[in-house]
């Protein structure tokens, strides 16, 4: 034990010198450690999973994430990687390089549209509305679980095309996998396992849909679609499907269950949004810097380069901590401090360049529209901290599978 460490205290030295993202202390101690590592190694190796780079600065970070020539993403979206070598990508058009992804996103880019999210807009508020209808006169819910996720649920499968009362098996089937992690070499060898039930589903909607397309939707936008002037084939079917739906049932939750629980531990930050809803757009922004739902993601390093004055090999992996970055001093004044009054906040949540995410605004959307939901008709609302339950691996999600609260009862809205 370290000199001066109690009995039962973290040490957070020691974490950092044996870094691994995977290990529940992660998601326990997540900002405490990364601000360590910021301070004093700010580009750290760890022996973990074969050996990988830490980046914690947020101008590393930034020159990774621009240089795609130097930072490949053919080890896969995960360390472990998620992929052996020749396996096809699991999560087109996520885990793809440019110029290749390029075709990929071009197909989904239509359904998230700005234009497109506004004409989505009336049906995520009405969906909001019906889900807090469904607790409001009881005086106690589960914000994550009776809220968050059967709304950003919903509304993915109703953007895709699949029935949208599907929705609880689509949970059952990424909850039993957040909740129960396997070892990390294991989780990586059976991800495609985790998502059979996902994967029959999309095989039977694209048989059916051949015939009867759900017009708009996503299942039929990729019957119809042509790469290299070929239709899809099945591979690349069910991997942007797996990319588009899994993505979509958990950022928004993840980032919705951590900001709900900071509103209410800090009651007069909640007032004060509560008092300012037009300040909800730059609230959500403050949320996403602050709670970052994906705390980083990897990239493989194609030829020998430096990072803050370390020398990176060919074949070396990095970790692009979103999460650090987005608490940097040097980019961010006072960046341990919740402002939804922030200008600028140019976090790096949703990364930037070639690979921003696809799903952002339709995050924001959702975000706002439910917190907006949780302030008005719960405005009293108080976290029952003991039943608190945290995702245990935070590698890629870092949240709440449950936040439970009481509140004063009132009335529906339908």
């Amino acid at each position: 034990m370290a000199e001066g460490i109690q009995p039962g205290e973290f040490d957070v030295a020691a974490f950092a010198r044996r870094f691994d993202h995977h290990a529940r202390e992660y998601s326990d101690h997540l900002n405490e450690i990364l601000d360590h590592m910021r301070e004093q190694c700010p580009v750290a190796h760890t022996d973990a999973y074969g050996g990988f780079w830490v980046l914690t600065r947020y101008e590393d970070v930034l020159q990774v994430v621009r240089d795609d020539e130097t930072f490949s993403l053919k080890a896969g979206l995960s360390i472990p990687s998620n992929r052996q070598p020749g396996d096809p990508p699991s999560f087109r058009p996520g885990d793809l390089d440019p110029p290749e992804s390029f075709k990929y996103r071009s197909i989904l880019e239509p359904l998230v549209s700005p234009s497109a999210l506004a004409k989505l807009d009336p049906f995520v508020r009405k969906t909001a509305r019906d889900l807090v209808d469904g607790f409001v006169e009881k005086g106690e819910a589960d914000l994550v679980q009776d809220l968050a996720v059967p709304l950003t649920a919903i509304v993915t499968l109703h953007i895709a095309g699949l029935p949208e009362q599907d929705w609880p098996r689509h949970v059952a089937e990424r909850r039993e996998a957040n909740s129960k992690p396997l070892p990390p070499e294991e989780e990586m060898r059976r991800v495609m396992e985790r998502f059979e039930w996902s994967r029959r589903a999309y095989l039977d909607a694209w048989e059916k849909q051949r015939e009867n397309p759900v017009e708009g939707g996503l299942v039929a936008r990729l019957i119809d679609a042509r790469v290299d002037g070929r239709p899809l084939t099945e591979d690349e079917y069910i991997s942007m499907m797996i990319n588009f739906v899994v993505g979509g049932l958990e950022t928004t939750q993840a980032l919705l269950g951590s900001s709900w629980v900071h509103l209410a531990r800090n009651p007069y930050q909640r007032e004060d949004l509560r008092q300012n809803l037009d300040l909800m757009p730059a609230a959500v922004e403050e949320m996403l810097r602050c709670f970052s739902p994906q705390p980083g993601l990897p990239r493989i390093a194609t030829r020998d380069t430096a990072i803050g004055g370390q020398t990176i090999r060919e074949g070396e992996k990095v970790f692009m901590s979103w999460a650090s970055a987005n608490r940097d001093a040097a980019k961010f004044d006072d960046p341990d401090r919740f402002d939804i009054r922030r200008k600028p906040n140019r976090h790096l949540t949703f990364g930037t360049g070639a690979h921003l995410c696809l799903g952002r605004n339709l995050t924001r959307l959702e975000a706002q529209i439910c917190m907006t939901e949780v302030l008005t008709r719960l405005p009293d609302y108080r976290v029952v901290e003991e039943g608190l339950e945290r995702i245990p691996d935070s590698s890629t999600l870092y949240g709440y599978l449950s936040v439970p609260v009481t509140f004063t009862p009132g009335r529906k809205a339908g």
